[in-house]
C-alpha cells in the first residue's frame, strides 16, 4: 500500500529502515487482495502515464483511510 498513514505524504526523500508493518485487519487484507496483481507500482508506468498511477493512489489512498480503525 502506498501509504497507510493517513495524511502523511511522500516518503521521497526520508530515510527507509528494514522494519516492516504486520497487520490483522481483515478489512484491510480485503483490499490488498483486491489490489494484488494490479498495476499499483509507479515503476509499472511510463512518464506519459504518471498521471494515471498518481490517480491511483489517490484512490487507494482513500479507501485506506476509510477503513475504520477501531472495533465494536
Amino acid at each position: 500500500m502506498y501509504c497507510a498513514n493517513a495524511f502523511k505524504y511522500l516518503s521521497t526523500g526520508h530515510a527507509y529502515n528494514n522494519t516492516f508493518i504486520v497487520i490483522s485487519s481483515s478489512t484491510l487484507q480485503e483490499l490488498f487482495d483486491l489490489a494484488a496483481n494490479k498495476r499499483i507500482n509507479i515503476e509499472e508506468y511510463a512518464d506519459s502515464d504518471k498521471s494515471v498511477y498518481w490517480s491511483i493512489v489517490n484512490e487507494l489512498d482513500n479507501a485506506v483511510w476509510s477503513v475504520p480503525t477501531t472495533t465494536a
